[in-house]
């Protein structure tokens, strides 16, 4: 009798590791396809908000969501090549909220009105790249900023 509860033991052993690695491997999967999802769903969001088009090339440096519910965090930072970063400034200013002189922009270089004040989306120049501001009815706020020298761009978006 023992000897024929050896193997049935061994078989059930087996089944239970089989079904823990089947768990951990969907685990895993679900878990890439998020991030990955994620990723793009961020590229695609601050493209849509800002008018502009994202080089193939670049590295994601931060990818975060922040949940305070009922309010969100998205931070998203990317770091061009020195190619890409060009294709990436062609874009802002090509884009509809690109404007080289505003007194928007001005006052916002000045900082006497807060990016998160814009009502209208805007792209403006600065001593070191580039911003975006847009404050969609006071509810969420869009911010981003492309550093020229860095070749970062962060794009911060947050709700009230």
């Amino acid at each position: 009798m023992n000897s024929s509860s050896g193997p049935a033991q061994n078989n059930a052993k087996s089944r239970v590791r089989s079904i823990w690695f089947f768990i951990i491997a969907l685990c895993v999967i679900v878990s890439l396809f998020y991030f990955v999802n994620n990723s793009l769903s961020n590229k695609s969001r601050l493209e849509n908000i800002s008018d502009i088009k994202l080089p193939s090339l670049f590295i994601v440096l931060k990818n975060e969501y922040r949940d305070f519910t009922p309010h969100f965090q998205i931070i998203y930072e990317v770091k061009f090549d020195e190619k890409s970063s060009i294709e990436l400034e062609k874009s802002i200013t090509a884009s509809s909220f690109y404007h080289c002189k505003t007194e928007v922009g001005d006052d916002l270089l000045n900082q006497t009105v807060t990016p998160s004040e814009n009502e209208k989306p805007i792209w403006f120049k600065t001593p070191y790249g580039y911003c975006f501001s847009f404050a969609d009815n006071g509810k969420t706020y869009y911010n981003i900023t492309f550093n020229t020298l860095t070749n970062v761009l962060l794009y911060e978006e947050s709700s009230d």
